[in-house]
């Protein structure tokens, strides 16, 4: 049976395994988010992101323990320092934020990456997009004001806004790793991130030492796992089809983080997040349509 399973999934259209890898990824990767939230109740950013990237780390170097000191070789330091300090930065501002906001919103939000790659890549890169891509980038903006705009919690408006600035973080990250990936290998760059976030992390850690539970440290593991996972289901599904044909499906993170949400905390999203992420994912199939 199992043997009848691996060959039918060998069989599959590259595209339908690219759609797959994305599926699961956008379900993993929300129940990670729903994990940073529980745990948020009983540890502090910096604990959570300490053993995110620490973990993170020791499941990278399980994947190919043999060819590690090969794949650490680099000509790029200072890229990776500056790529590994834009993501952890992002990680910290995004674990704060999803202490405070439901995760459907949080979801919605780290979709914005997307629509900020299309303004740096104007300044950083030089590139000059196309006027549908630019009209759908505010189009997607707008769904932002739509889902923060009717906040009065000053503390959740800051929450958002420290979301948005992730947002921002990663679509830089996503710019530097663009430039890196043309000389070094994925798990490189995976690997030196890894190792600086630990190194910088550990000094707070230490100095502000907190005693962690083991079934706490059994959720950091967990949580670690998923966000590896989440991150390798990604890069395999891109390496199977083109973005613009698998990345749609990324799309069901709301769907996810919506159920997640509401079993786990009870949350129940309002029209305007639901009217604004539907503003936002509209804005993204209009830019991906453009790529095609």
């Amino acid at each position: 049976m199992n043997t009848r399973i691996l060959d039918y999934i060998k069989s599959l259209n590259p595209n339908i395994k690219g759609c797959i890898c994305i599926l699961i990824a956008s379900a993993t990767f929300p129940a990670m988010t729903a994990l940073v939230k529980f745990m948020s109740s009983s540890l502090d950013t910096l604990q959570i992101a300490f053993f995110r990237c620490f973990f993170g780390l020791i499941f990278i170097l399980l994947i190919n323990p043999k060819y590690i000191k090969k794949n650490l070789i680099t000509q790029k330091l200072p890229l990776h320092i500056l790529r590994t300090v834009l993501g952890l930065s992002a990680m910290l501002l995004g674990f704060w934020s999803i202490s405070l906001l439901p995760l459907a919103n949080i979801t919605s939000i780290s979709f914005t990456r997307i629509l900020f790659i299309i303004p740096l890549a104007i300044i950083i890169l030089g590139e000059r997009p196309s006027k549908t891509i630019i009209i759908s980038s505010i189009l997607g903006y707008l769904g932002v004001v739509f889902i923060i705009g009717f906040e009065n919690d000053s503390l959740k408006i800051f929450a958002y806004l420290a979301a948005i600035l992730a947002s921002i973080f990663i679509a830089l990250v996503k710019i530097l790793i663009k430039s890196l990936s043309k000389t070094e290998k994925t798990i490189t760059i995976q690997l030196w991130f890894g190792i600086i976030s630990s190194l910088v992390l550990i000094i707070p850690i230490m100095i502000n030492y907190q005693e962690i539970k083991l079934l706490n440290i059994l959720f950091l593991i967990l949580i670690a796992f998923l966000g590896v996972l989440s991150q390798m289901l990604t890069i395999w599904g891109l390496k199977l089809a083109d973005a613009t044909k698998i990345m749609p499906m990324d799309f069901a993170r709301i769907f996810f983080a919506v159920i997640y949400g509401y079993l786990i905390f009870a949350e129940v999203p309002n029209a305007n997040v639901f009217f604004g992420s539907s503003i936002i994912l509209l804005s993204i199939i209009l830019i991906l349509k453009k790529q095609v």
